[in-house]
C-alpha cells in the first residue's frame, strides 16, 4: 500500500480473496470521519492514467476497477475532501462494516478526550494511594509515640471512660482497636456476656422518681432521682441518672463503654453503677451518689464566708486527704487499665463524711461549659490536658496524671479555674510552647507544689505513677512548711 503525496492511495499486490468492504477512516483536530466503500478485485488491468495525479477520492488498486466502480469509490470518498491527516484503512469482513456511522452513539471517541480521561483516572488513583500512604504513616509514628513514651514494663491502656467527645484526632477504627471491649472472648460469647450483665443490673424505671436536673452532658440529662427497692434494707436511695438522648452510633457505643467500665469497678473511691434501664427510650445509666455533690462546688463553699452556707474552713490535712483519695482511686482505675480523660474536681463528688469518689458526670454543656473548649470538632478540658492529650489525641494514665496535678491545685485554691487569668487560646499556646505551669497556691506546702510539678513534667516518662503519688500523699505531714 502506497499513500503519494497528492493524497491517491495505491495498493499493491491485491488478489480476488482480497474483495471484501473497506472502511477509511481520516481526521484532524475538528473530528473524525469515516467512510466505506466496496473493493472488487477483477482481471489484471493496466493502472488508470488518473492514478498520481488524482486526490485522497482516487483510490485503486493494481488489479484495478471498472468505470462504474471507480465513480463508487469517488463518490464514496467524497465526503473527506479537507482532512489531511489519513489515519487508517481498516479491512472490514465481506459481511460487515468495521465501525458504525462516526456520528452515532457507538461512535470512537476523539484521541485528545481519551487521553485526558485516562490522565484523569490516573491522577485519582495516584492521590488515593498517597492520602492511604499517609494515614498509614502518620497512624504507625502515633503508635511508635506511645510505645516510646510507655515506661518498660507497663501494659498498653485498654479502654477509655470518657470515649466519646474527647477522643481528639483519634479514629473510631483505632479506638476499637484499643478499647477492646468485645474482644474477651469470641463474638458472640461477649455479646451474650453483655447482655447477662445488663440483665443482671436491670433496674425497672418505674421505680426511679426525678428530683432534680443537675445539667447536659454530651449523652442527654443528668439529674438526681430517688430509687425505690434498689437496695435491701433500704426504703429509698439517692442515685444520679445519666440518661443517653442522643441517636448517634459513636455516643451509644460511648455510653455502652462508660456502664461497662463502672461494672467492672469496685473501690471505695470509685462510684457504683446501681442499675440500668434499657427497656425503653431514653436508656439510663444508675449510678451512685453522695449528698454533698460534687468536689468542685465542694470547695467553692468551703472558702465562702456567706453564713447561711455554714461552711468550715479546709485545713491542709483535710486538703491533702481530699488528693489522697483521689489518687487510691485513680490508681484502681489504672490497674484495671482504664483511663478517664476528664479527671477534674467537677467529676469527682464528696459526702459529708469528705468521702471522695472518682465519678463522671460530665456536665460539660451547661454547668460547666465554661471548662470545655471546642477544639478539632470536640469539646474538651484544655486547661487539665496534658501536652500530648491535645496535640496529638495520645490519651494514657499519664495524661490522667497530669490532669491529677491540676485536680490537686484546685483543692489547694478552693476550686479556683486553672490559668484563670487567660483565654483558651493563650492556654493552647503555652501548650504548644511546653511552658503551660500553674503558679504555688497560697498556703500549700512546697513538697506538694513539686508533687504537682512532678505530674506536670513535659515527658510522660517523668510523671510519677498514682501509686507513687498515693504513697507521696501519705507520707505528706500536715505541718509542712509552705
Amino acid at each position: 500500500m502506497w499513500v503519494p503525496q497528492n493524497g491517491s492511495l495505491v495498493i499493491h499486490d491485491v488478489a480476488p480473496e482480497d474483495s471484501g468492504r473497506y472502511t477509511c477512516i481520516a481526521g484532524n483536530s475538528c473530528n473524525i470521519k469515516h467512510t466505506e466503500a466496496p473493493l472488487y478485485v477483477v482481471a489484471a488491468i493496466q493502472l488508470p492514467e488518473w492514478v498520481g495525479r488524482g486526490s485522497c477520492q482516487d483510490v485503486v488498486g493494481q488489479g484495478g476497477f471498472g468505470l462504474q466502480d471507480q465513480r463508487m469509490m469517488r463518490q464514496s470518498f467524497s465526503d473527506l475532501h479537507g482532512y489531511k491527516d489519513l489515519l487508517a484503512l481498516i479491512k472490514a469482513s465481506k459481511d460487515k462494516p468495521v465501525l458504525e456511522d462516526s456520528e452515532g452513539p457507538g461512535s470512537p471517541p476523539p484521541y485528545k478526550m481519551i487521553q485526558t480521561i485516562g490522565l484523569s483516572v490516573g491522577a485519582a488513583v495516584a492521590y488515593i494511594i498517597a492520602v492511604l500512604g499517609l494515614m498509614f504513616y502518620c497512624k504507625k509514628r502515633c503508635k511508635a509515640k506511645r510505645l516510646q513514651k510507655q515506661p518498660e514494663g507497663e501494659e498498653p491502656e485498654m479502654e477509655c471512660l470518657n470515649g466519646g467527645p474527647l477522643q481528639n484526632g483519634q479514629t473510631s477504627a483505632e479506638i476499637q482497636e484499643e478499647v477492646a471491649l468485645t474482644s474477651l472472648g469470641s463474638g458472640s460469647a461477649a455479646t451474650n456476656k453483655r447482655h447477662s450483665t445488663s440483665d443482671k443490673m436491670h433496674f425497672p424505671r418505674a421505680s426511679l422518681q426525678p428530683i432534680t436536673t443537675l445539667g447536659k452532658s454530651e449523652f442527654g440529662e443528668v439529674f438526681l432521682a430517688k430509687a425505690q427497692g434498689l437496695e435491701e434494707g433500704v426504703a429509698e436511695t439517692l442515685v444520679l441518672v445519666k440518661s443517653l438522648q442522643s441517636k448517634d452510633e459513636q455516643q451509644q457505643l460511648d455510653f455502652r463503654r462508660e456502664f461497662e467500665m463502672f461494672g467492672k469497678l469496685n473501690h471505695a473511691n470509685v462510684v457504683r453503677l446501681l442499675g440500668l434501664c434499657r427497656e425503653a427510650e431514653p436508656h439510663y445509666m444508675v449510678l451512685e451518689y453522695v449528698d454533698l455533690g460534687d468536689l468542685k462546688q465542694f470547695l467553692r463553699i468551703s472558702k465562702s464566708k456567706d453564713e447561711k452556707l455554714k461552711s468550715q474552713p479546709l485545713s491542709t490535712k483535710q486538703k491533702v486527704a481530699l488528693c489522697t483519695q483521689v489518687a487510691l482511686g485513680m490508681e484502681h482505675l489504672s490497674n484495671n487499665r482504664f483511663v478517664h480523660k476528664d479527671l477534674a474536681a467537677r467529676n469527682c463528688l464528696v459526702s459529708a463524711q469528705r468521702q471522695v469518689k472518682v465519678s463522671a458526670l460530665g456536665l460539660s454543656k451547661d454547668v460547666y461549659n465554661s471548662e470545655y473548649y471546642h477544639f478539632r470538632q470536640a469539646w474538651v478540658p484544655l486547661r487539665w490536658m496534658s501536652p500530648e492529650a491535645i496535640l496529638e489525641g495520645d490519651f494514657s494514665t499519664k495524661s490522667d496524671v497530669w490532669a491529677f496535678g491540676v485536680l490537686m491545685w484546685e483543692v489547694f485554691t478552693h476550686g479556683e479555674m486553672p490559668h484563670g487569668g487567660q483565654a483558651d487560646d493563650e492556654v493552647l499556646a503555652d501548650l504548644q510552647a511546653g511552658k503551660s505551669k500553674l503558679p504555688q497556691p497560697e498556703g500549700c506546702p512546697s513538697k506538694l507544689y513539686r508533687l504537682m510539678q512532678r505530674c506536670w513534667a513535659l515527658s510522660p516518662k517523668d510523671r510519677p505513677s498514682f501509686s507513687e503519688i498515693a504513697n507521696s500523699l501519705g507520707d505528706s505531714p500536715a505541718d509542712s512548711k509552705p
